[in-house]
């Protein structure tokens, strides 16, 4: 009666038609002693269920448990990547170690913009030459034009579906000027909103930041004493009508930046 009453279950431990069957015999057995006739046969039904769902929909199972399990950052990335990107251009300068690139990474994830950053250009030639402040001097000239050819050909061949981030120091000088204005003609080529936004930050803070881990893979200033000697030795170009931010809390100026700058 009781194989006639349960479908036949093949049993993995044993790997046996009959030892499926024998199991349930043994649960019987062992309920029968505690409960009585109306519960042992709830409870043999509550452990059959549980064996044919474990057995044949435990994939499904945890697939349906991890759709409610997905970290939120995986979720807000999709988000980001679905989401419409802003139309701008925007351009972050300041002092080395000022925060414009872990700045630049919060705009563009929150807006899904790419992120174009100075040593993107700069270490084409920084890693390859011996890094003094005459060569320095005559190698930005260069990379500005290595520039001007990557603005000419992402105008005429990029998917333009994103806005841009570019973070860079401005140094005072003819090819850094120009530069700027021709960022300036890349957004207007693009049709999109040019911004330009200059960040500042208090010496005990650039003291904090400039020894970080990150900064060293990228060939950054990453001694203190030098960054003050560099700022010294040089004269940094403004852009007109460029936003000015503190950026001694990153939470207070994208704050700033959500609010008042990115319409």
């Amino acid at each position: 009666m009781f194989f006639i009453f349960f479908p036949p279950v093949y049993h993995k431990a044993s790997r046996g038609w009959w030892a499926g069957q024998f199991y349930f015999l043994k649960k019987i057995y062992q309920l029968h002693k505690t409960t009585n006739f109306l519960t042992l046969l709830l409870k043999l039904f509550l452990i059959y269920v549980l064996y044919v769902f474990m057995k044949y929909y435990f994939n499904l199972f945890i697939l349906i448990l991890s759709l409610f399990f997905i970290p939120s950052c995986n979720r807000d990335k999709e988000n980001n990547n679905n989401q419409e990107s802003k139309k701008v251009v925007m351009l972050i300068y300041g002092h080395p170690a000022c925060g414009k690139l872990t700045t630049a990474k919060e705009i563009a994830k929150k807006y899904n913009l790419n992120i174009v950053d100075n040593h993107f250009f700069n270490n084409l030639f920084f890693p390859y030459i011996k890094l003094n402040d005459k060569n320095v001097a005559n190698i930005y000239p260069e990379i500005h034009k290595v520039k001007k050819i990557w603005y000419d050909n992402i105008v005429k061949y990029g998917k333009n579906d994103k806005g841009f981030i570019f973070t860079d120091i401005l140094i005072d000088m003819p090819s850094t000027k120009q530069d700027v204005k021709n960022l300036m003609n890349f957004a207007k080529e693009l049709n999109y909103q040019f911004i330009a936004i200059k960040l500042t930050c208090s010496e005990d803070m650039i003291k904090e930041r400039i020894k970080s881990f990150e900064r060293k893979k990228k060939f950054k200033l990453t001694d203190f004493e030098e960054w003050k000697k560099y700022i010294r030795s040089q004269k940094f170009l403004d852009v007109e009508k460029a936003y000015v931010i503190n950026n001694e809390n990153l939470n207070e100026t994208l704050k700033i930046i959500d609010r008042d700058i990115i319409k």
